[in-house]
């Protein structure tokens, strides 16, 4: 959208029309067409022929000029509608003196643009107060002086400031929107979908956005950027729900909000930059997949009450989830935490200071797989913690302490620098875990467990009571685990047939002719099972005693596609 100031028309063939821009109070521009002004018929007052001429006073227009050779009056004939490209709010009657009610003469001024396909709406510097929600539509532009001068003032309580209904390529610049009631309702935009299914190439810019319920609401937004926008003192800085996905958001800031970012149903949408200041919840996702966070941040959380507990980033039923360089400062509860999720890479994340009584650097929950931890800068006491029935793997320096149990969670490291306490359950199950560190190995659990280990460097320290190391029988029981090689068995089967489980063994298994594998209980198997299809037609892969593969009772393999499967300890998981 050019900043140019232009008058594309305001034209009705064949009689004379004189319409003023006006850019301020005191400063107008005079068009006539159709009549003969001091440079001939058509042509702007202190013009040349083929230019449109807009002064304009306190508005950054990129040029004051821009050539229309080209187009000719008839070009922009309507039936006894005026079309021109800018409208300035007090054209139409708004005064901007923070008394007067500017309802009326704001919406005056997007009706008429919208009556003509689109435009630019003008808010020139001062605070306009209104009492009822105004109305956007398509292609328009709304746009001030800049945050510090123009300032539309919403002054009836859980009232939008802005309200857009299937409105799309449109867009709001240079602007502070305030609201002066309570936070119970009410946005400062909303942008909503009625008919259209989305709402498509929103763009915001430069806007300061203050004391509403939510900052910007959107509903399934596509292809759209939010840039320099701030959110502050809001319940939700920024709220996209219901899917939505293409969206960029580049240095935008919540401070002072409840929840910083919440997004519900989005999916391939990156935050570049983004920050967050003094919320209860930073970065809450729900049900997302492919959102990435490239170096954003977040400081100083307040901790409140569950759900959120102060978090830096709130990762629950999605996939897809990166971090590279992120940053948390002052973390009171958790820097981030997952739950049933998948494949989230966590990249460089680094903690500063955290509060007293910080939880836990990361914390990924039950039900997750496929988590990667790369070089975590973490520095609350525990670092990193497992919950139950997770897949996860930590690779480059880790200086601090996790915890970790064992039986539910199989878990690798790879560098690590630092105490891995590892805390399992009592029920006596198994546990495999390959280690490479330098530092120290702790194992609290109950003295029933099964800890198949391979210690390539360090100490391990076993004992059902942490304050009670058993040094001696640590080392007998790593020596012996060393010595163990883990086997694989390759089969070929034609008939339905059940896999067998010995302990340390791989299982490979070439299926043809469409026959059945099912796959033995996953409690205590520490096996990793492969399945490849090489006949001709589909085959199947099936779990014993109501378990699961990645939530699925029965795997369908194609010809010449295969599955590799290891246990979380209750169910199958597809690796």
């Amino acid at each position: 959208m050019s900043d140019t100031a232009t008058i594309t028309s305001n034209l009705i063939t064949g009689g004379a029309l004189t319409s003023n821009l006006t850019q301020s109070t005191t400063v107008q521009s005079s068009l006539e067409v159709g009549g003969t002004g001091p440079a001939g018929p058509g042509v702007p007052i202190g013009g040349v022929a083929g230019q449109i001429l807009a002064k304009n006073s306190g508005v950054d227009f990129d040029t004051l000029w821009e050539n229309v050779a080209a187009e000719t009056p008839a070009t922009f004939a309507t039936s006894g509608v005026v079309k021109q490209s800018v409208y300035n709010v007090r054209d139409y009657g708004a005064l901007g003196d923070n008394v007067t009610d500017d309802t009326a003469a704001i919406q005056a001024a997007l009706d008429a643009a919208h009556a003509v396909g689109g435009g630019d709406v003008f808010i020139p510097l001062g605070t306009y107060i209104i009492s009822a929600a105004l109305t956007f539509y398509n292609n328009i532009m709304i746009i001030g002086n800049g945050v510090a001068v123009s300032e539309i003032k919403q002054i009836t309580n859980g009232t939008n400031a802005f309200t857009g209904v299937d409105a799309a390529f449109s867009g709001f610049r240079d602007l502070k929107i305030l609201n002066t009631g309570t936070h119970a309702a009410g946005s400062g935009i909303s942008m909503t979908w009625s008919l259209n299914g989305n709402v498509e190439q929103m763009y915001l810019q430069n806007l300061v956005i203050q004391a509403f319920h939510v900052a910007i609401t959107g509903e399934t937004v596509i292809t759209s950027e939010f840039s320099n926008v701030e959110a502050l003192v809001c319940d939700t800085g920024f709220y996209f729900y219901n899917g939505g996905t293409s969206m960029t958001l580049s240095n935008t800031y919540a401070n002072g909000c409840l929840i910083g970012y919440y997004l519900d149903g989005v999916v391939y949408t990156s935050f570049n930059g983004t920050a967050c200041d003094s919320a209860n919840q930073a970065y809450y996702l729900h049900n997302c997949a492919g959102i990435t966070f490239n170096a954003a941040g977040c400081e100083a959380g307040v901790l409140v009450s569950a759900p959120n507990d102060g978090r830096g980033w709130s990762i629950d039923s999605c996939v897809g989830i990166t971090l590279n360089a992120c940053w948390n400062y002052q973390n009171p509860s958790y820097v981030l935490y997952a739950t049933n999720s998948s494949s989230i890479m966590i990249n460089n994340i680094s903690e500063n200071s955290p509060v007293a009584g910080a939880i836990n650097g990361i914390f990924i929950d039950t039900n997750c797989a496929r988590i990667v931890v790369v070089s975590p800068n973490t520095t609350s006491t525990n670092q990193l913690q497992l919950g139950s029935n997770n897949i996860t793997t930590l690779l480059g320096d880790f200086g601090g302490e996790a915890t970790i149990p064992l039986v539910a969670s199989p878990f690798s490291v790879n560098g690590a620098n630092g105490t891995m306490k590892l805390s399992a359950n009592t029920d006596g199950g198994q546990y495999n875990l390959g280690v490479d560190t330098t530092g120290t190995l702790a194992f609290y659990g109950s003295g029933a467990e099964t800890l198949n280990l391979a210690l390539l460097d360090g100490t391990l320290t076993l004992s059902g009571d942490p304050t009670l190391p058993l040094q001696a029988a640590t080392k007998q029981y790593v020596d012996a685990v060393e010595t163990a090689e883990i086997s694989r068995v390759i089969t070929t089967i034609a008939v339905n047939t059940n896999a067998a489980a010995a302990v340390l063994t791989d299982y490979v298994y070439f299926i043809s002719v469409g026959a059945e594998l099912t796959i033995p209980t996953a409690v205590s198997n520490t096996n990793r099972y492969t399945a490849k299809n090489t006949g001709l037609v589909n085959c199947t892969v099936v779990f014993t005693g109501g378990q699961t593969g990645d939530g699925s009772t029965t795997l369908t393999l194609i010809p010449n596609t295969s599955v590799d499967l290891i246990s979380d300890n209750t169910n199958w998981r597809v690796v």
